[in-house]
């Protein structure tokens, strides 16, 4: 499937048939198992995903089937996957629109946490940059309504908060405000308390901004 399969898949996406919800879920799924490597993205399927420049296509493809649970999880973790190659890559994806496409799944799935997870996922590694991180933040609340909405479930939780955590460390003061007015300290708190490790990153970080701010 490999050799010469990821031509193929954007080759239909490109086309008519990705009118139909069920070609697009098959091949955005496909994706999403060709780009990732182990635990590793596959690089010559970054490449040539980029080459092609068919993210925007990806991203495109997901909001004309916003109904589609399947296509907007396989959608997330290609871009997830993809913004973990490098910081070149994570920030073309932020420009093309990648945060308001997770952002746009994450709030009409809120109560599917397999979605949210994914959605996490992505906007985890689109956050590790000061660029994406900056796109964030108009949208953390939604981030912190995700969190909320699943507070049994650990990985939506540890992937909310590692997101919320990066946007912390770009940019400071000026998240640490905008998240403590969200109530976002008292959701790390608890996490920390349990054992989280993002809770607990970045519970350091707030409490590093407001140490400095009252100082």
């Amino acid at each position: 499937m490999r050799a010469g399969g990821v031509k193929r898949i954007l080759h239909v996406l490109a086309s008519s048939h990705a009118r139909r919800a069920q070609v697009v879920t098959w091949c955005v799924g496909a994706l999403s198992n060709l780009v990732t490597q182990g635990d590793r993205p596959a690089g010559d399927v970054v490449e040539e995903i980029e080459d092609a420049k068919s993210v925007e296509l990806i991203i495109a493809l997901m909001a004309e089937h916003s109904l589609e649970t399947l296509a907007q999880r396989a959608g997330c973790v290609v871009l997830a996957t993809m913004a973990s190659f490098n910081e070149v890559t994570s920030s073309e994806i932020v420009r093309l629109g990648g945060i308001t496409a997770s952002i746009a799944a994450l709030k009409r799935r809120r109560q599917d946490p397999a979605l949210q997870v994914q959605c996490f996922m992505a906007l985890q590694a689109l956050s590790s940059t000061r660029e994406g991180a900056r796109s964030m933040v108009p949208d953390s609340i939604e981030v912190v309504k995700g969190v909320v909405a699943h507070p049994s479930d650990a990985e939506v939780r540890e992937a909310g908060l590692w997101t919320l955590s990066n946007v912390v460390s770009h940019l400071r003061a000026e998240a640490a405000r905008r998240l403590v007015s969200l109530g976002v300290m008292d959701l790390a708190t608890r996490a920390a308390s349990e054992g989280s490790e993002a809770g607990q990153r970045l519970l350091r970080a707030l409490q590093s901004e407001k140490d400095e701010e009252e100082s």
